[in-house]
């Protein structure tokens, strides 16, 4: 209909006002058409720092920072239903970062930086059909680096010169997939999907802080799954496998560190009623490469959590947490470098260094809505 449209009216008309809006209302007639934008502000005030340490005393200061970064973005997005079986939605989001970073420690890494990315999207969907739609989705995006990296000029640790790196680092997605209901109420949901980097973030214990690597990409595959059954029990499955690799690196030297590659989870929920909940879920996070050789991984982390839920009223909610329900010795994440300890070799031994997950932990929390 656009092209019958274009073709039957001057290219020059349609573009002036009153009859652009009069040519866009009869090509949208019979058709769905929502308009979103939207407005971020986030502020964070950090205070960050490494130190050496003896028996958990102080000794000196690598480095000591005061760290305030904004992020302020803007979002539009279109969708349009075309026809009963296809939809698009076409989005732009524009963000603008700043940081001030100030230096307890060395005068020369303070200093402020900022930085500014436009972030175009697209999805197409198809369907549905017997129950089931399919969609394409395509877009850029970003992360954000360390602010402290942004105007850091000297190494804190070795005082040698090093090159700031760039606020945000560009990103490419695309993802293909599906959505079906072959269940009474219990939806299915697959996706394969790509993502690519322009750099990477590694963590470097000496200077507290992370470093940009090169460029990567992942391809993955996720499912997950719903099933009612019965009236008051739900079981929700998801899981997810990724092929994360350095782009520009021979296939023996290009494992991303500690990218994780595997992820599911199960959760069991039980709602006898409106007022009380109570659900049951076991998480795995899968091992990680801690070398670029893939020849050192971390350990998987599986664990339990319990909840139990009450809605007395419409505006309170209690909820009781037990985390970690079988107090299983795990690591939330780890790393692979070089340090050194009192009697070993000075120039230190290469190990694991990990960060020990929470025991077994209750939680009471209470919400209020008003």
């Amino acid at each position: 209909r656009a092209s019958d449209q274009f073709a039957q009216t001057d290219h020059r008309t349609v573009l002036g006002g009153k009859a652009y809006r009069t040519w866009l209302s009869e090509l949208c007639e019979g058709q769905s058409l929502q308009n979103t934008l939207g407005l971020q502000v986030r502020q964070d005030r950090i205070r960050v720092g490494l130190y050496d340490t003896v028996a958990r005393q102080i000794q000196a200061t690598v480095r000591d920072d005061d760290v305030l970064q904004t992020q302020l973005g803007v979002y539009g997005e279109n969708e349009v239903g075309w026809n009963p079986w296809l939809r698009t939605v076409a989005a732009l989001r524009a963000d603008q970062f700043h940081a001030a970073v100030s230096s307890h420690v060395q005068a020369q890494n303070s200093g402020t930086t900022s930085a500014f990315k436009l972030s175009p999207k697209l999805s197409l969907i198809l369907g549905p059909w017997a129950k089931t739609e399919f969609f394409f989705n395509a877009g850029q995006g970003f992360h954000s680096n360390d602010a402290r990296g942004t105007t850091t000029r000297v190494d804190p640790r070795s005082g040698e010169p090093v090159m700031p790196v760039p606020a945000l680092v560009g990103s490419r997605g695309q993802e293909v997939g599906l959505k079906a209901l072959w269940w009474d109420q219990s939806p299915t949901t697959l996706t394969l999907w790509r993502l690519n980097f322009d750099s990477e973030l590694v963590y470097a214990g000496d200077a507290g802080g992370t470093v940009p690597t090169r460029p990567s990409q992942r391809v993955g595959l996720e499912w997950s799954q719903r099933w009612l059954a019965s009236r008051h029990w739900t079981l929700d499955v998801h899981a997810a496998w990724s092929r994360p690799r350095y782009a520009d690196a021979p296939a023996k030297d290009s494992a991303v560190v500690s990218a994780v590659q595997q992820v599911g989870r199960v959760n069991l929920q039980w709602r006898p009623n409106a007022v009380w909940l109570g659900a049951l879920e076991w998480r795995s996070v899968g091992s990680a490469p801690l070398t670029t050789d893939n020849s050192v991984r971390s350990a998987a982390n599986r664990t339990v959590n319990l909840r139990v839920q009450q809605r007395s009223t419409p505006d309170l909610t209690l909820s009781f947490d037990v985390l970690n329900l079988t107090n299983r010795q795990a690591s939330e994440i780890a790393y692979f470098y070089t340090s050194r300890l009192p009697g070993e070799p000075v120039a230190g031994v290469a190990d694991v260094h990990l960060h020990p997950a929470l025991p077994r932990t209750w939680r009471l929390t209470a919400r209020l809505d008003y």
